[in-house]
This record gives structure tokens, sequence and C-alpha cells, in this order.
């Protein structure tokens, strides 16, 4: 390859489809405006999840979700780690975080119970960089936790079977976040949503400017959505590559930890292990994550994390890996 592959972020690496940039036109035009909360998107995703318009709320994606509903509920905020490093923003703009530890023997597992002074909960599902949860298991600690909003981030939610969006309906003290990041491969234009009930809504919404989202990024977006056969194929073909590159890694006899995102996590026996195959990819212009890196919280530098890059990408990857 010609160029730095950096496949340490988990942002989709195919490009953008051109039917994205020919919709916009009409966005840009009324980008002189301000436009708080457009209503045309909010509507398409209350079609979508088959909730009321008033359950949605736009945000500038996830990462603005998540520091909102922080700055509102964090008093004491759970998190369940190795998963996503923004949870960890509640020490900026919240009191206090308790992580526990959740990965043992190679397996993510989180144990449902009360956590009596905890304020706020996150869990992401399925989770990054590694492992899932049962929505039996999350819906216990909902019901455990009576007193504190759990919040499940669905970032990759598309890549499985499987949401909690249809049960904001039935429980007061959840909410669910979700992004057209990693589904749709629009992260840089940074749109996401909040669904939860109207109550908590009225709480985070404060927490925000007026005009929290980009007019254009709204017209990427509503374009996404009536193209979901072509994101879903994308999708589908990124699991593939994902899958033959796991199938490449186990023949290699690397230590692979299953995940159910666009990711694949490796464990080494040691520090200097990883170090060193970490440095065999880099000398070979392969940037990937090692240990927490830039974007989770919870892992030792034993872990290096792989993003599936594109066709091209890939081969040369495991060319460079054949030769580690």
């Amino acid at each position: 390859m010609n160029q730095q592959i950096n496949l340490q972020y988990t942002t989709i690496q195919q490009p953008v489809p051109g039917f994205i940039y020919e919709n916009l036109l009409p966005f840009i035009r009324k980008s002189n405006a301000y436009h708080p909360q457009p209503k045309e998107l909010i509507v398409k995703l209350s079609q979508k999840h088959q909730l009321p318009e008033n359950y949605f709320f736009l945000t500038a994606g996830i990462d603005e979700a998540i520091q909102m509903i922080i700055r509102k509920f964090g008093d004491e905020t759970h998190i369940f780690t190795p998963t996503y490093g923004v949870y960890n923003d509640a020490k900026i703009f919240g009191k206090k975080v308790i992580a526990h530890n959740s990965l043992g023997d190679h397996h993510y597992e989180i144990i449902p119970k009360q956590y009596r002074s905890a304020s706020l909960i996150f869990i992401a599902n399925p989770n990054n960089p590694c492992g899932e949860t049962d929505q039996e298991v999350i819906r216990e600690i909902i019901t455990k936790n009576p007193q504190a909003i759990t919040v499940v981030d669905e970032a990759y939610a598309d890549f499985v079977n499987y949401s909690m969006i249809a049960d904001v309906d039935k429980y007061i003290n959840l909410a669910v976040m979700r992004s057209f990041s990693k589904s749709y491969g629009l992260a840089g234009f940074r749109l996401g949503f909040i669904a939860t009930q109207p109550q908590i809504i009225e709480k985070i919404a404060p927490m925000t400017q007026w005009a929290n989202v980009a007019y254009v990024s709204v017209g990427a977006s509503l374009t996404a959505l009536d193209y979901e056969s072509y994101f879903s194929k994308m999708r589908q073909e990124l699991m593939k590559l994902k899958h033959d590159f796991v199938t490449f890694l186990t023949d290699q006899k690397f230590p692979v930890i299953p995940t159910k995102t666009n990711a694949v996590l490796l464990h080494f026996t040691s520090e200097n292990k990883a170090r060193e195959f970490v440095d065999h990819l880099h000398n070979h212009e392969i940037i990937v994550n090692h240990g927490d890196g830039n974007s989770t919280i919870g892992l030792d530098k034993r872990f290096v994390r792989i993003t599936i890059g594109t066709h091209d990408q890939m081969n040369y990857v495991k060319k460079i890996i054949s030769t580690f």
C-alpha cells in the first residue's frame, strides 16, 4: 500500500457513497439558518422505530449524548469495563465513576444486580471493544435499579439482530443511544440520537445548545435512511471481511477474543509481545489500537484492537501479519 492504513478507530473505511452528496444541496442552501431539532429527521426516526416523535432527541453523535446525560444524571456513574472510553467523561462532567471489570477468561459478562447509590448506568450493547449482554440481563438491571437511568449504547446495534429501543416505552428509567457513524459510515457528519421517554428528554435537553446538530448532517442522515438496503449490504460485506480475517488470525494461532463490532480484539501473553506486533504493523504503515488507545477504557497493553477496513486493506494487513 502506498499510504497509511489507520485501523485505530472503528470508523467505516468504505468511502461515503455518491448518493449522499447528491442529496445535500437543499440542506446546504438552508444552512444559513438555525435548525433546532429538525422535525423531518425526527419524524423519520419515529416511523422507523415505531415510537412517538417526542421520544427522540437529536445529538452531535453519541459522544454529545453521553456528555448530556452525564451532566444531568452523573452523580454516580457505573460502567462495565473494558468499554467505550467516553463514558469516563463522567469524571469531568459528573461526580463519581465506578468501573466494574467484566472481562474474565476472554468472556465479557455483566452481572445484573442492584447498585444502590447509582444514579446512572452505561451499557454498550454490543460492547466496544468486545462482548455483548443479553437483553434480559439489561432488563433485570433496569428493574433492580429504578433510582438510576440505565443508558444502552447501541452504536453497533445494526451489526446484530437485537435492540432495546422498543423497551423505552416500557421503562421510565431507560434511554437508548444510536448513531449514524458506524451503521451508515457517516462518522464525520456527527449525528446521533437519544430515544427515551419525554420526561427524560425534558431534563437532558438543556444540557446542550439550542441548535446542536448541523443541518447538512441531517440531510445526510435522511438520505441514508432512504438507502437502508445499500447500508445493510455494506454491513454484511464488512462482517464477511471480519469473519475471513478472524479465520486467518485463528489459523495463524493469534489469541482472538470474540466481538460483535466491526473490529477484532487480540490478547497477547505479554505487553512486550503486543508491542512487537503493533510496531511490526506500524513499520508497514498500519495503525491499530494498542491497549486503551484513544477510544476504550479497561484494556492493558497486552490487548490490540484492529478495525476491519476495505477488502484491499485487509488483504495487505494479512500479508504483513503473515511476516510477523
